[in-house]
């Protein structure tokens, strides 16, 4: 799968400051995860380039339900500001942009 360079990139959230390191190995692509003091990691399912060149990277929350009370599907942007959005249900449930 191709995929951009690692990478960290830090957002604004509810809960305060966090950042994401994204990691490509292969197949095996995860984003390392730093919430209100909790370290998750999370698989990446989808890598793909999208419209205007923008790497969206894609997967599932793990470790987020005692946080939030359940675990998202995402869709991380790496344009000029990146921003991730949170998915419950197909739902658009939040956004978060880089800090």
């Amino acid at each position: 799968m191709d995929s951009p360079a690692a990478f960290t990139v830090a957002f604004s959230g509810p809960e305060g400051e966090y950042s994401l390191t994204y990691t490509p190995d292969g197949d095996n692509n995860v984003i390392e995860v730093t919430m209100s003091g909790i370290q998750m990691t999370w698989n990446v399912e989808v890598v793909e380039l999208g419209p205007d060149s923008v790497w969206e990277i894609e997967g599932l929350t793990r470790g987020t339900k005692s946080l939030w009370g359940d675990v998202y599907w995402f869709t991380l942007y790496c344009g000029a500001q990146a921003r991730i959005e949170y998915y419950g249900n197909q739902v658009l449930w939040r956004t978060d942009r880089s800090a």
